[in-house]
């Protein structure tokens, strides 16, 4: 897989070039000659087609209040690919939520919230006083111990992954000798 450089403002196109049994995708531009107006036109038209708009079209401001919905774990990355202004405009929501987010931690401003779990799989028992960390080559939560409200003095040893990209709870299972 190849990507080739398409517009100005770095958006590209990508083709296989390992799969020498078909053409790689082609656009052309063509010039209304009524109204002097170009339309990219191909096989693989990214730019839209017909009179409707296209996301290059929408205003900055626009755009980066759209991009500020991805998730922050993969969706962020892969939506940066697509061209230097989603790239400038993701670091910039980025930016936003780290600030924002340290700013409500240094003020007292957290609010925390019950959300429902519309996700596969059952969520873990709600717990206090666990361990977590985030691992970030596989974009996971990992959740270790901690107990209940209701049985304070027994204490789980358990230990979850929470994929941040499927939101699934997964138990993955340890091995190897305990180390006392």
């Amino acid at each position: 897989m190849s990507r080739s450089p398409d517009s100005e403002d770095g958006c590209f196109v990508a083709m296989d070039t390992e799969d020498s049994g078909t053409e790689p995708a082609r656009i052309t531009e063509e010039v209304n000659e009524n109204t002097g107006s170009y339309r990219k036109k191909g096989n693989m038209d990214i730019f839209g087609t017909g009179a409707g708009r296209t996301m290059l079209e929408l205003p900055e401001e626009v755009l980066e209040y759209i991009l500020s919905f991805l998730s922050p774990y993969q969706e962020q990355k892969t939506a940066a690919l697509v061209c230097k202004q989603w790239y400038r405009l993701i670091k910039g929501v980025a930016y936003q939520c780290y600030h924002g987010f340290l700013r409500a931690v240094r003020e007292g401003n957290i609010q925390w919230e019950s959300r429902t779990y519309p996700y596969p799989g059952t969520p873990i028992t709600q717990r206090f006083s666990h361990s977590a960390c985030y691992y970030d080559s596989n974009q996971s939560m990992y959740v270790f111990g901690g107990c209940t409200q209701s049985s304070c003095n027994a204490a789980f040893n358990d230990l979850w992954r929470l994929d941040l990209n499927s939101k699934e709870w997964i138990r993955p299972l340890a091995s190897g000798r305990s180390v006392l």
